[in-house]
């Protein structure tokens, strides 16, 4: 309304990843952040009544300027964790293969600053031998860390016409890859509950450099579990061979970028990113 998202209801914490290649932004998340899949004796249930509608917030900055660009709006939700369970013959410890969907991003229209480029994968672990007894970190915003002021308070006070405010809280923590798993050994155990820590990034740790590692997924009080990224890193790249569900109906009724040809959005991107680039 008048330029600014006026939310009726705020619920749940999920965490996700950014990933931008061949010109459009995604969301990596897990499936069961959206909405639980599984009925009580394991059978799917019908993506239909979200946890979490969109937009989803983006961390443009360490603050939102209380404007429609402060959030990412989704177009279509790719299964991609269909595919996953179909190719991928190695288990994954603790994990449901199917728990993993891609969100396609409209474009933001404003610079990002994080996000795992995918056009160039030197900066991911693209094999098992990588994360071989590795240094690892994860990241994520756990509802812990997070929480929501219904009333005025001193930790986030509410001003203007909000209903409620929330902290902005990105969380790390740390641990040794266990021999050539998907699991991590936590340095310490962690002090509380990472409820919302899930879909968040993990990452490989060398005195050089830091690469994208995978989707966190689960964990206990001194282990945590993930989703490779050298398992699901060529599912992600070919997202149009699973099955999707469009999110906007409105893009696909009044055909969206459809209009416009691959060619022409790509050059227009170009520029936007360009432009971007020299802002940041």
């Amino acid at each position: 309304m008048e330029g600014r998202y006026k939310p009726t209801a705020v619920g749940s914490h999920v965490s996700g990843i950014l990933i931008w290649f061949n010109y459009k932004y995604f969301f990596l998340t897990a499936r069961h952040c959206l909405q639980k899949f599984r009925d009580d004796i394991g059978d799917e249930i019908q993506l239909n009544n979200f946890y979490n509608h969109s937009p989803y917030w983006i961390n443009k900055s360490d603050s939102f300027s209380d404007s429609l660009l402060d959030f990412l709006y989704v177009r279509k939700i790719w299964f991609i964790g269909e595919i996953f369970k179909l190719r991928v013959f190695e288990t994954a410890e603790g994990i449901d293969l199917e728990d993993l969907c891609l969100l396609e991003i409209y474009y933001p229209m404003q610079p990002v600053k994080n996000y795992v480029n995918l056009n160039n994968l030197n900066n991911v672990v693209k094999s098992k031998s990588e994360v071989n007894n590795s240094l690892m970190g994860f990241s994520g915003y756990p509802a812990e860390k997070n929480p929501y002021f219904w009333e005025d308070n001193d930790v986030v006070p509410i001003t203007g016409t909000a209903t409620h405010s929330t902290l902005f809280t990105r969380w790390y923590d740390y641990g040794i890859n266990i021999g050539n798993s998907n699991c991590i050994q936590l340095l310490r155990p962690r002090r509380f509950d990472y409820s919302g820590m899930c879909g968040g990034t993990v990452f490989t740790i060398n005195e050089s450099e830091i690469k994208w590692a995978g989707m966190y997924i689960s964990g206990s009080d001194d282990k945590a579990r993930y989703i490779p990224s050298y398992l699901i890193l060529d599912v992600i790249l070919n997202y149009r061979e699973s099955r999707s569900l469009t999110i906007d109906q409105d893009a696909e009724i009044c055909g969206g970028a459809n209009y416009v040809s691959n060619k022409e959005y790509r050059k227009a991107v170009q520029r936007m990113e360009k432009m971007f680039k020299s802002w940041i």
